[in-house]
């Protein structure tokens, strides 16, 4: 299996406290912290941990740790943590984990960090749950068992942790394509979906319950009353589907990273809004008015999800008489519009999120202009502009790659050089990657687990599990379409072998591994002045791990 080539895994002070101490003397300690008097704070949680109480124990800790009233002082903040993990706090246990497994303060040992993860996941901590959880999957610190690191995962992402359930997807998928390949399906370019992200820093004053982290970003649209939750999809192709069966008419497929609002929720089925609404290509007879006071004439009109009749558009729904409808764009004699239909994805398709973010905002917004745009064009490329004998941006030809490191703890790989371009990959810090070229902010990079690619059915030979392309040099793009915001990732070469990821309409989406590179943002890497043995190591590993 692949795994990460590097794994951060952060020391989060969740301060989970509940013991036999005075709540008078905790209420004091816990005022005299959040009015910043350490020392007063210390003070008290420093007799009480002298005494023996585990949560006072981890209060030091904390200070320590963080060098509040004190001098940062990791050595001494481990040592509170080690007597309060062995009187059973299971954040102590979570963070003396970190520490060896990052060897910070201890020495570096994965066997120990499991040991302490095994201990506080036992006490239902979700932190603990996945790193525990990608310790198996990762075969560090234990033997590798992704049934166990499911179950983890599993567990964690019922609890909420946002980590859980971007890696939960992916580990599962990677599962799938695992089996496919044992029974001896596809013999190269086969890779799925391993962008693992971790859990961001948190730290919150020591009290008697959990303390919401108050430095997390929160904002929300004025003229956005939230009677949602928001979020992202978490895995690379998502079916929008008319009804919370695996078996109803797919809408729509929504790709990594696409915003999405959350109305209503089961264990298994979420009813959302997509960005830019339900759409659906009409007749243009069977729709009165215009905009936003349009309505449908007729009854039983059909909704299809291309403009025609030919074989490639399905009919989606029926619309009643007199429903009203958003009329977006009008091609000829069809017209785009915006229904009232309501549309599902399966749970495990997606990642919520606390509170819908500035980033979010802009992003639903551009991914509403991409999807009315997207279905403006003709969904049949002219010979003129199907991807044959293209070639990639001239920025990336003819340059000796340099090597570099990913610096931030999730990096987000993208189509083309903009903030708002499709998402192809998450890669986590320390991930090697090759820089080919710089634009602006930007950089186009090749990374070790290949890229998911787009590319014109006509122009492969579907096998069902993988496609062989037919055509030379077919251009690999970001998007199912020829449009501006399609970009060209790359070229594939005639005859190549590449596994099969979904299809949408007559574009079929592969794993590509050779030949395609993506776009980052230069700040989040570290480039290497020369490629290093180190480098090198972790890139051969990752490309390794890839083909056993």
């Amino acid at each position: 299996m692949s795994k990460p080539a590097s794994l951060f895994l952060s020391i989060l002070l969740l301060l989970l406290v509940s013991g036999p101490v005075s709540a008078n003397e905790w209420e004091m300690a816990t005022e005299a912290y959040r009015n910043k008097d350490y020392t007063a704070a210390l003070s008290i949680w420093q007799r009480l941990a002298e005494e023996g109480d585990r949560d006072a124990q981890y209060a030091v800790g904390v200070i320590h740790y963080k060098g509040q009233g004190v001098r940062k002082d990791l050595e001494s903040a481990l040592e509170w943590f080690q007597k309060a993990a062995d009187h059973g706090h299971r954040d102590a246990m979570f963070n003396l984990g970190v520490a060896a497994w990052e060897g910070k303060g201890l020495p570096k040992s994965y066997a120990t960090a499991v040991k302490w993860w095994k201990k506080a996941a036992a006490k239902g901590d979700p932190a603990s749950q996945y790193n525990l959880g990608l310790a198996y999957s990762l075969g560090k610190g234990a033997e590798q068992d992704d049934d166990k690191a499911q179950a983890l995962l599993a567990s964690a992402a019922d609890s909420g942790h946002a980590g859980a359930r971007r890696a939960l997807p992916a580990l599962q998928n990677r599962i799938a394509t695992q089996a496919t390949l044992s029974a001896g399906v596809g013999t190269s370019e086969t890779r799925t979906k391993d962008d693992v992200t971790t859990p961001t820093d948190t730290a919150s004053a020591p009290s008697k319950s959990n303390v919401a982290n108050t430095n997390a970003s929160k904002t929300s649209a004025a003229d956005d009353p939230q009677d949602y939750t928001a979020g992202i999809i978490s895995v690379e192709a998502a079916s929008l589907r008319i009804a919370p069966k695996h078996s109803a008419t797919v809408l729509d497929i929504l790709t990594l990273g696409t915003p999405i609002k959350i109305v209503s929720a089961t264990d298994d089925w979420a009813q959302i809004d997509a960005p830019a609404g339900s759409l659906a290509w009409v007749f243009g007879k069977y729709v009165s008015g215009h905009t936003d006071q349009a309505t449908i004439r007729g009854a039983g009109v059909r909704a299809r999800s291309k403009p025609g009749t030919g074989v490639g558009s399905t009919v989606i729904t029926k619309l009643k008489a007199g429903e009203r409808v958003r009329v977006l764009k009008t091609a000829g004699k069809w017209k785009l519009i915006a229904t009232s239909i309501k549309t599902w994805l399966p749970t495990s398709n997606f990642e919520m999120l606390d509170t819908p973010t500035k980033s979010w905002h802009a992003r639903w917004v551009s991914t509403s202009q991409s999807r009315i745009q997207g279905n403006k064009r003709s969904t049949q490329p002219s010979t003129k502009t199907a991807p044959v004998a293209d070639t990639v941006d001239d920025d990336n030809i003819g340059q000796k790659p340099r090597a570099a490191l990913v610096r931030t703890l999730s990096s987000e790989v993208l189509g083309t050089a903009r903030s708002n371009a499709p998402i192809l990959a998450f890669i986590t810090r320390g991930t090697p990657v090759r820089v080919l070229s710089e634009r602006g902010a930007y950089v186009s990079v090749q990374i070790p687990n290949g890229l998911a690619v787009w590319v014109y059915g006509k122009l492969i030979e579907d096998m069902g599990k993988i496609a062989v392309v037919n055509t030379p040099n077919v251009r690999a793009r970001s998007m199912p379409s020829t449009g501006a915001d399609s970009g060209v990732l790359g070229q594939l070469r005639k005859g190549q072998k590449i596994s099969i990821i979904s299809r949408q309409g007559e574009w079929t989406r592969l794993r590509a591994l050779n030949s395609v590179a993506g776009w980052m943002r230069r700040d989040q890497l570290d480039i290497l002045d020369t490629v290093t043995a180190e480098w090198t190591e972790k890139w051969s590993r990752a490309r390794a791990s890839i083909r056993r």
